[in-house]
């Protein structure tokens, strides 16, 4: 009975910068309110999602993040490279407010990576 949403990082900048075309049929208000409200959002490849601290997309994502923050709502953010994550986020993400608060911070996986080889 929940709502669990996955989205790559990348996918999420690239819904911010459509938003702001004319054309588009969805508002950057409408995906900000989206991402918050979904019981469980997971964000894979964080380290790719272009957030870089000058950008506008890194603004509206630290919104969103920010909000679940403070509203301790669940979220689960995957990263191979946490050097290249954006402090004011990372900083969210080691905290460990998230939830119930119950896991705490930034939780290294060290198990071997699981996707198939593209074998060819």
């Amino acid at each position: 009975g929940k709502t669990v949403v996955y989205l790559p990082a990348r996918s999420i900048a690239d819904m911010i910068y459509r938003a702001l075309e004319p054309e588009a049929d969805f508002s950057l208000l409408r995906i900000e309110q989206d991402m918050r409200y979904i019981d469980l959002l997971v964000i894979d490849e964080f380290d790719k999602g272009g957030f870089d601290k000058s950008t506008f997309v890194h603004d509206v994502f630290f919104n969103v993040l920010n909000w679940r923050y403070e509203h301790r709502a669940w979220t689960a953010i995957a990263f191979n490279e946490i050097e290249r994550a954006p402090p004011a986020m990372l900083s969210r993400m080691n905290d460990g407010a998230w939830g119930d608060g119950s896991i705490g911070g930034v939780i290294p996986v060290t198990a071997k990576d699981q996707r198939p080889l593209n074998k060819r």
